[in-house]
């Protein structure tokens, strides 16, 4: 039931944004990839594989990844959808890294599309091998990989250390771990630091991969309902927070194997939301409360939810939920 609830949203909220807007706008949806051209301002729209700044239309979906790191300081923008370290599937080979980042320093972002806020949403399995030489798929290229390269040198069967799609596991695949040693080269990372907002009508943290939501001493998450029944339309009320959404155990994608959802949530400033989902269908999924951090849920805390799971129990122990409080100062409440 929660699964369908989320897919009517994304299935209706091209329709409600267009109506949110102007009456002479042309409503259409395009993938749009931050390039990091300029500098690495998100508000820049020289930034921007369109040149067209971020907000001037509600249904393109702004997507944050290929390594870069954007960082939004100031103003109020409002978007549709929010993508950060979460390829489009069209653009997945594109580079050796699907690895993303958004730091808000100041002002406020809005996302109005229901549950469009995604931090960590690609699936790897697209890929023959793992993006730039993590032969591990720990999601960081380091000696890990290398000791996976080397336990197949010269295999032609066991391809998962081909890193430059060769059809053998040598010496290529060697440089390109080297190449690549040190980066996090998938998932993706949304830190508030400042006095920066981020307001959003669902959010999904740690979707298909690794994802951190991270908010600093001063900064505020509001996850809320886009309400169009109010005119100017505006954010009321409170939606859910999903940390940890798709996992290996969901069985529904059974032409997208390898779902791997890892989502942290980092508590130091103050989040509001309705429920708090952690780990659904065998992913991973915690919240983090720091001193000083603060969580306000006018619902409850839902652990490990399976709707459409597998019954595979290899597949469901991989599940993992998870809150931590770190010191005193921490605190959370839930009607």
């Amino acid at each position: 039931m929660m699964a369908s609830r989320i897919y009517a949203g994304l299935a209706t909220v091209a329709t409600m944004v267009c109506l949110a807007l102007a009456t002479n706008h042309v409503c259409y949806a395009q993938t749009v990839f931050f390039d990091g051209s300029t500098n690495d301002d998100f508000s820049l729209a020289t930034n921007w594989d369109t040149d067209t700044a971020p907000g001037s239309n509600l249904d393109d979906r702004i997507s944050i990844d290929d390594g870069y790191s954007s960082t939004y300081n100031g103003g109020t923008t409002t978007l549709g959808y929010l993508r950060v370290g979460s390829t489009d599937k069209s653009h997945y080979l594109s580079s050796a890294t699907t690895f993303g980042r958004l730091v808000m320093n100041a002002g406020t972002i809005e996302v109005v599309g229901v549950n469009t806020l995604a931090v960590g949403r690609e699936n790897l399995s697209f890929s023959a091998v793992p993006l730039g030489a993590d032969y591990d798929r720990n999601s960081i290229v380091d000696g890990g990989d290398f000791l996976f390269w080397q336990r197949r040198l010269g295999s032609t069967t066991d391809l998962a250390a081909d890193g430059d799609f060769s059809g053998t596991i040598d010496a290529g695949d060697l440089n390109v771990w080297k190449s690549g040693r040190g980066k996090t080269v998938y998932g993706g990372e949304l830190i508030l630091t400042g006095a920066s907002t981020l307001k959003t009508n669902g959010a999904l943290i740690g979707e298909r991969t690794k994802g951190l939501l991270r908010i600093g001493p001063s900064a505020t998450v509001d996850v809320r309902i886009w309400d169009t029944s109010v005119v100017p339309n505006q954010f009321g009320g409170t939606e859910d927070l999903r940390v940890g959404t798709w996992g290996p155990a969901y069985e529904t994608f059974g032409a997208e194997p390898g779902l791997d959802g890892d989502g942290l949530v980092e508590v130091q400033g103050t989040l509001n939301a309705k429920d708090l989902y952690l780990s659904e269908h065998g992913a991973k999924g915690e919240i983090r409360l720091l001193p000083g951090g603060r969580v306000n849920l006018n619902g409850q805390v839902i652990m490990d939810l399976c709707a459409g799971c597998t019954s595979d129990p290899a597949l469901l122990a991989l599940m993992s939920s998870k809150v931590t409080i770190i010191g005193s100062a921490a605190s959370s409440t839930s009607n």
